[in-house]
Formats: structure tokens, sequence, C-alpha cells
């Protein structure tokens, strides 16, 4: 069996801190491993890696989760963090098919 993966990142919220000299900018995301169409074996152990950005400031994000189109919600926190940089990881398996 193989596992095709396309992965996503989601974002679902920010804080709603109204700030009148600043406008609050939609935050966006960015898979750096692994790359699309990554084929994996049954079994194997999925390393997702991602970089959240938010123009206004990484502390703006309030909720993000690893997403698959096959398997739902895979990782959200406490599960996995967001680091000082916006770096986000998960390690786990997925089901078979093309995430």
């Amino acid at each position: 069996m193989r596992l095709t993966l396309l992965t996503l990142l989601a974002l679902t919220a920010c804080k709603n801190d109204i700030v009148l000299d600043q406008t609050n900018v939609a935050p966006t995301v960015e898979i750096q491993t692994p790359e699309d169409g990554t084929v994996y074996n049954d079994g194997a152990t999925i390393e997702l890696q991602g970089l959240v950005s938010d123009e206004n400031g990484i502390e703006d994000i309030t909720h993000f989760s690893w997403v698959s189109n096959l398997d739902g919600v895979i990782a959200e926190p406490p599960a996995i963090e967001l680091d000082a940089r916006g770096v986000t990881r998960w390690a786990g398996q997925l089901s078979v098919g093309s995430h």
C-alpha cells in the first residue's frame, strides 16, 4: 500500500484585540515539510513542519491545527505547539490514501 501526502495546516482563529492605528492582517501558513506528492509506505511515521506568520505578531495566533482531508484534524494544542518563530511540528501515522 502507498500513502501519498498532501498536507494542510489550518488557522482557525485570531485574537479580537482592536488597535485603532493598526490593521488586523490575516495570518499566513507555509508547509515546510514534507513536499507535496511525497509518498510514504503504510505505517510510516510522517513528520510535518509548518511556519505560521502574522504581521500583527505571533502572539495574535490563538488557535491552529494540522488537518487532513481524509483524517480530519490530526493535531492541535496542547499536542502541538507554536514556537517563538512560528514553527509547528507533528509526527505520526495517517490512513492510507492521498491527503
